[in-house]
This record gives structure tokens, sequence and C-alpha cells, in this order.
């Protein structure tokens, strides 16, 4: 329905919406304080799915690694020093899990020049003699048996012009009966007119001194670099490079950074982790920033239950072949070398041994409740592989301190 009214301008029409209620225009003022009021709400949700993108981004691999400035600048004096006698050498670098090893490795030798350079992991091949043929073709681009690949890494590293850089990581993985092939690595990084600058990686500082007794004999002593376990302060550092928005609260970050430094030995890659699983436990919230109780919730289901119950769990044997493991002084080792070990500390200290028989099924048993890691490659023998204990000794403590045999175990000085 529509209605003609006069007014001093002329005729208009009305129309039936004219009686409704009409809805005053918006001020500046109104409409700037309702962006803001959304603004609040979707910037904590922004800034979480920034901050989760970054700690999923790794760095340039040429980039300098946050607190890792001293052992950069080591690793490239030995590079140089290699470089400028115009003479091969070797660098054993060692560490626990989570130190930056190889990530710092990867950015000193990712800036090198004018020299040939080749990175491999010994857990990736499928024994130690195929090191040979992969190395030749990662140095050349071409292919060769082992055998043949042998003669032409021996001239290569022995007679040629050209600095060579090879980096292995988790060298322990060439560990075998023999350890030929990693002889054979330090002899030609040694060797007279040597163009091999080999630089291993590992988790455990055994692998030279106590399973390659021959490179003394030989005169044969690897430059060694020790990458310690990250500080408290050193982690939250890390995490304030990759996530430069202040989005954890100054005390939470404290929090995880000492819980990682304490339980998990300083690991980088746990703490980011945890940071990561941290921001998603928040990222549904509305806080503008991670408070304490959201890391403590996520550190809770991170520690406090998991090894510790499945440990108390554990049949006999198994706590006894996890405590035997605890009480090694290397967190990594071949399952032949625990077995002389265990043996030797179970008769001194009259402790039920497992048969040999028996010792492999409570190893495969630790490995799938999580206790152990254990790397096995192709046709090598369970004897070969590595055992690597992933139990931090202070959760097995916990776990057995009410059972007095396995706390008086633990507590045990080892024979000399």
């Amino acid at each position: 329905m529509t209605r003609l009214t006069r007014s001093s301008s002329g005729v208009r029409q009305r129309t039936v919406f004219d009686s409704l209620p009409q809805r005053k225009p918006r001020t500046k003022a109104a409409v700037a304080k309702a962006k803001t009021e959304v603004e609040i709400v979707k910037a904590p949700v922004d800034r979480y799915l920034e901050a989760m993108r970054a700690l999923k981004t790794s760095p340039p691999s040429s980039a300098s690694i946050p607190c890792r400035q001293a052992e950069e600048g080591t690793v490239q004096s030995f590079i140089d020093g290699c470089r400028q006698r115009g003479h091969g050498g070797s660098l054993y670098v060692v560490g626990s899990p989570g130190t930056g090893k190889s990530i710092t490795i990867d950015a000193v030798v990712s800036r090198q020049r004018s020299c040939r350079k080749a990175t491999l992991n010994a857990m990736s091949l499928p024994s130690p003699n195929a090191l040979y043929s992969r190395l030749f073709t990662e140095l050349t681009d071409r292919t060769a048996s082992s055998s043949d690949a042998i003669d032409h890494l021996d001239r290569l590293f022995t007679t040629g012009s050209a600095m060579q850089i090879v980096v292995i990581d988790e060298i322990d993985g060439l560990l075998s009966s023999t350890a030929d092939a990693l002889y054979r690595l330090f002899q030609w990084a040694h060797a007279p007119e040597s163009t091999l600058i080999l630089i291993g990686i590992a988790n455990t500082s055994q692998v030279t001194d106590r399973y390659l007794p021959r490179l003394a004999q030989h005169d044969i002593h690897p430059q060694r670099l020790t990458f310690k376990a990250y500080s408290p302060a050193e982690l939250t550092c890390i995490l304030r490079e990759r996530v430069p928005l202040p989005i954890f609260d100054t005390h939470a970050a404290d929090l995880l950074a000492r819980k990682v430094a304490g339980s998990a030995a300083g690991d980088a890659r746990k703490f980011l982790d945890l940071c990561r699983k941290a921001i998603s436990a928040a990222s549904s919230t509305r806080d503008d920033c991670i408070r304490v109780a959201t890391v403590s919730r996520v550190l809770n289901g991170a520690f406090e239950s998991r090894h510790v119950t499945i440990i108390r769990g554990l049949p006999t044997h198994q706590k006894i072949t996890l405590c035997m493991l605890a009480l090694m002084t290397t967190p990594t080792t071949t399952v032949g070398q625990f077995r002389e070990f265990y043996a030797r500390e179970a008769q001194r200290q009259s402790v039920p041994v497992a048969s040999g028989a028996d010792l492999q099924p409570i190893i495969q048993s630790l490995v799938s409740a999580g206790m152990v890691d254990l790397k096995q490659r192709p046709r090598q023998t369970f004897q070969d592989a590595v055992l690597t204990c992933r139990a931090q000794k202070a959760d097995i403590q916990f776990a057995l301190k009410d059972e007095h045999y396995f706390a008086t175990l633990l507590k045990s000085q080892l024979a000399s």
C-alpha cells in the first residue's frame, strides 16, 4: 500500500516501510569499536596459526643455528685448516639427540664452495658395505659395485687435487663385527696426500675410543667436538628465534624449557614438539597468550604418566633388562655389546640371567612398549643391531623406587 504526501518540496511517495522503526546509522567510532572487538577475538587464533607454521617450517640449510655459534666456528675452523694445509682430516661430532649436531654441520657444509660434498645417514644403508657405492655415486654421479667403488674412492681420496667433504650421520650405524667400513673411512682421511675431510656424527662418544681401538695404533686421532645439552635459557632463545611473536607467557615458556632441559636432556626437537602441542591446546581458547596452566597440562601428558606406567607394568625380566640398559655408560650400543655387559653385571650382582634365546624376544617386547629403539638393517644380524634406551634413567628409577630389588640394582656401582 502506498500513500502520496505533500510537502514544501513537492510530492513524495510513502510506503508501508516508512512506519517501521528505523535503525540509526552507526558513527565512525562505533564501527571502529566493533572492528576492534572482532580483531581481539581473532588475533590470538591468527597468531597461533602463524606460530604453528613457523615451527613446522625448517630454517634455511645455510642459516646460522641459534645458540650454536661456537660449535659452528669450530667446524668451520676444522674445514678451513684442512683446506689451507691441502690435507684431509677427521672430525668426530658427538652429543645427545636434539642438541643440534646434524643441523649445525649441514649449515656449515652447505656454505663451502669449490669442493665436492656428500652427506649420508649410515642407518639408511642396507649394510656397512653399501657405503662405498653410495658414497661414490654422491661424489661423482656415477655408479659402481662396492668393490669397484672402493678402488675409485681410494684414488679419489689419495691422488686427487680437489678436497672432498663427507658427512656421515649416525656413523655408529656402520659398526659391525669387524668395523671395516669405519676403519677405512678414517684411514682415507688421514692417509698421506689425503683430500678427504671426514665429519662423523653420533649420539655416543664411544665409537672411536671403544669400538675402533686400531685407530690409535695407526696414530689416527680424530678431532672431537661435543654438543652439550641445551640449557633452559638456550631453549627459550630457540623459541624466540623460530616464533618472534610473543605468544607464550614468560613463565609458561620458562616452565616448558626447564622441564625439557631436566627430563629430556635438553632435546630441542622435543621442546619444539611440546611448543606445537601447547599452541594446539591453546588455539581453542580466546586467551591472548599461552599460559602456565596450558603448558602444565601438556607437560603432564608428555612426561608424568606414559613411561612410568609402562615400566611399572613390565614383567620381571623386561624390568631387569631395562635396568641394565640404564646402567650402561652410553645410551646407544649394539645388541652383542649389551649382551656381554648384561652377562657380566648379572653374574657380579647375582641377577637372574636371560638366556641368549630369551634375550631377543625380551628386547623386541621393550621395543614394542616404546622403551627402546632397535635399528637393524636388512641382512644385518640381531647381534649387530643398534640398541638405544628411550626411557630416561630418572623415569626408570621413579617407576621402580618402591620395588627394593630394582631400586638397589639401579643404585649399584659398575665393575671397573
